[in-house]
């Protein structure tokens, strides 16, 4: 039961989307590009074939899933039309169904990286294609497990723009927060854990884990500070209001602050770290930097 009486009807709720959906238009391609990246640089590079640089790309990919997922609504503003969260769910159903598990994937990358360090001799004894094979397949589970909740819970109710959201029953939406909550404690905890073990570690030893934990600590704290904006705003949004129209149109205020940490990866591994500052300036064919001259000639 919502506290308020406050509501806007479709027609304002199109006004609204309207003037932010370029917004969205306009991130999608950037985000994509950026996430490409990402993949190709590490395609490309034989230095980016480690387990934790092939979960990035894996992180990038996932990203650009959830991007995808701005089309159809942008579309449906477009048209002035709204459809059922049944129809949604089946529309967004590759975009969204991969794209919330990019939580569980920022996990793993921990889990890889705090493995290699507190467990070397171990870590180095996997077989590489079982390891990769079992994080992907524990990804894909839980994309399943969320997919499954909504296609078993879905309405046919004619009221939604189909934003990412939207595919999901407000009974969904909190089993939703609730693992992302779960998820959130458990990367801060896994990544607590790691910066302790590399300040145990003597200062030379395994500089290229601590290069990138530099740079997987500012993503993971964006992503981090991110979602628990949006899930901020939804939660005290569900308990004010209970108009459909105005809760979409909070959804769309509030998607920016997880859209942020879909672009900033690669902008980040760009400045903090030497190995992707190379090869995406070699990819791009620009000037290399005197710190990527000497990654090179240590390379050679």
């Amino acid at each position: 039961m919502s506290v308020t009486t406050w509501y806007i009807t479709q027609e304002q709720l199109l006004v609204f989307a309207r003037y932010n959906i370029p917004f969205y238009l306009f991130l999608m391609p950037f985000c994509i590009f950026l996430n490409t990246i990402i993949i190709v640089v590490t395609i490309r590079s034989k230095r980016l074939r480690s387990n934790c640089n092939v979960l990035i790309a894996f992180q990038a990919v996932v990203d650009n899933f959830l991007v995808l997922a701005t089309i159809y609504p942008a579309h449906n503003a477009f048209l002035g039309r709204f459809v059922s969260i049944s129809d949604c769910v089946f529309h967004q159903f590759p975009f969204v169904g991969v794209g919330y598990s990019t939580s569980t994937v920022v996990l793993l990358i921990g889990v890889d990286r705090y493995l290699c360090v507190a467990h070397p001799v171990w870590y180095k004894s996997l077989k590489r294609a079982r390891y990769l094979s079992a994080y992907f397949l524990l990804s894909l589970c839980s994309s399943i497990l969320f997919l499954s909740a909504q296609y078993i819970n879905r309405t046919f109710e004619p009221n939604v723009l189909c934003l990412p959201s939207e595919t999901m029953t407000e009974g969904v939406k909190w089993g939703v927060f609730t693992h992302q909550l779960l998820i959130s404690m458990l990367i801060v905890f896994v990544y607590s854990r790691l910066r302790r073990c590399l300040k145990e570690l003597p200062v030379q030893r395994d500089t290229e884990t601590r290069k990138i934990m530099k740079s997987l600590t500012v993503v993971v704290v964006v992503h981090l500070l991110g979602w628990a904006c949006t899930h901020s705003i939804w939660c005290s949004s569900v308990i004010l209001i209970s108009d459909i129209n105005l809760l979409q149109a909070l959804e769309l205020a509030s998607t920016p602050f997880a859209g942020i940490n879909l672009a900033i990866p690669c902008i980040v591994y760009y400045k903090l770290s030497a190995v992707y500052r190379y090869e995406i300036r070699t990819l791009f064919r620009l000037k290399t930097p005197v710190d990527s001259v000497q990654l090179r000639n240590r390379l050679s």
